[in-house]
């Protein structure tokens, strides 16, 4: 478990969270993720694992199908991290990227991302970042967010499994603004409340919370082998607002 801790002096930030780009894989079309993060220059990013298929011997993925080996993917991460480091708030790691730690005790994306001084985490990230605009809290008018991000876990066959594994997850870490998780490869945005007391101003709020589910950018032949629908196709772009109460919009285009 790792925490990250930013602080911006504007009114808004936009934030790309993008997962399983599975580069390696004879159905990754990662340069898909690559145009999203071209398309929104200004946005900050979080990555949310299986960056790298890295298919070994005995794992679900096909190693004799892959079309890059290891070294070639990490070398097409590596370029990715050193293009875009200045952006990128936080890492996880995913069960991709675990299989050689699980074989010969090597996370190949740590070793890059470690060079790079970004911020990485094998499970739970939590990224903590404040707003400083001209109408936000206190006397420093400083807006605070804190981002829960995990890779996920969670199995199933049907859609429904999305909003499962974020009940899995706000169970797991309480208290989050945003919750961030991929795995399933279901693209899904949903809103929850619920009431919380403050004991330093003896008043009850209710508080809002945001559950996001990234889409993966690959069609694995082994899903349409077990008969398993596509992922959809999409952008996760979520907005940060500086101001007096928390305001947060996720949107999936």
């Amino acid at each position: 478990m790792q925490t990250a801790a930013y602080n911006f002096a504007q009114r808004s930030l936009e934030i790309l969270a993008i997962g399983d780009l599975h580069i390696g894989s004879e159905g990754s079309y990662y340069a898909k993720a690559i145009s999203a993060i071209e398309k929104y220059p200004d946005a900050k990013l979080i990555f949310l694992g299986d960056l790298i298929d890295n298919a070994v011997i005995g794992s679900l993925g096909d190693v004799y199908s892959q079309t890059d080996n290891p070294q070639g993917t990490l070398f097409i991460v590596s370029t990715m991290l050193r293009k875009y480091k200045s952006r990128i708030l936080g890492i996880v790691a995913g069960n991709h990227e675990q299989r050689t730690w699980k074989r010969v005790g090597i996370d190949p994306v740590r070793l890059l991302v470690e060079s790079e001084n970004i911020p990485y985490s094998s499970d739970l990230l939590i990224i903590d970042i404040s707003l400083t605009g001209d109408r936000g809290r206190g006397t420093k008018h400083r807006t605070n967010y804190v981002i829960a991000c995990h890779h996920g876990a969670a199995g199933g066959r049907f859609p429904e499994r999305a909003a499962r594994q974020q009940r899995y997850f706000s169970d797991m870490v309480v208290g989050a603004d945003i919750y961030i998780t991929g795995h399933v490869h279901i693209p899904n945005v949903m809103k929850t409340a619920s009431y919380e007391y403050d004991p330093h101003n003896k008043k009850i709020y209710k508080r809002n919370v945001h559950h996001v589910t990234i889409p993966a950018w690959t069609d694995e032949s082994y899903a349409t082998q077990k008969m398993l629908p596509p992922t959809a196709d999409a952008n996760v772009l979520i907005t940060l607002y500086a101001g007096y109460t928390k305001t947060v919009s996720c949107s999936i285009t």
